[in-house]
């Protein structure tokens, strides 16, 4: 019986990589759990609030300089978001956390092709092999 000389070598960035995805997937499993015990947009506006208060605390000397415009600009950035993870927390109720997660990966490979088509801008080829095997994935 021969042995195998192969060994598993995984770099440290890699290896937080790793870590990182785990937890980000990990995420959906909890939140499923969450929207048993409670509304979808009542836990969404608890993460959000409970988000804005930890940045608000940790950023408060940053924030003092905060302009009116840039205030505006974060409000409708956050409004935004926020619609998102609402609707993906209320759709959650109804699929798989699997599923769910597949739909929220999938705009890694659209926001290229969203930028040929909204803004006639060709993406580069990096995005476009991105998006090929994004497509073509079993």
């Amino acid at each position: 019986m021969s042995v195998s000389r192969f060994t598993l070598s995984i770099k440290p960035q890699e290896a937080i990589l790793i870590l990182i995805t785990m937890f980000w997937g990990g995420t959906f499993l909890a939140v499923q759990y969450a929207v048993t015990l409670s509304d979808p947009f009542f836990f969404v506006g608890l993460r959000f609030a409970t988000a804005a208060i930890a940045v608000a605390l940790i950023s408060l000397k940053t924030l003092r300089g905060l302009t009116l415009k840039e205030l505006k600009a974060g409000v409708a950035i956050g409004i935004a978001i926020a619609m998102g993870y609402s609707l993906q927390t209320w759709g959650l109720q109804s699929i798989s956390s699997s599923k769910s997660a597949f739909i929220t990966a999938m705009y890694v490979p659209l926001v290229p092709l969203l930028q040929w088509l909204c803004l006639g801008r060709m993406p580069g080829l990096m995005s476009v092999s991105y998006t090929h095997l994004r497509a073509h994935e079993t």
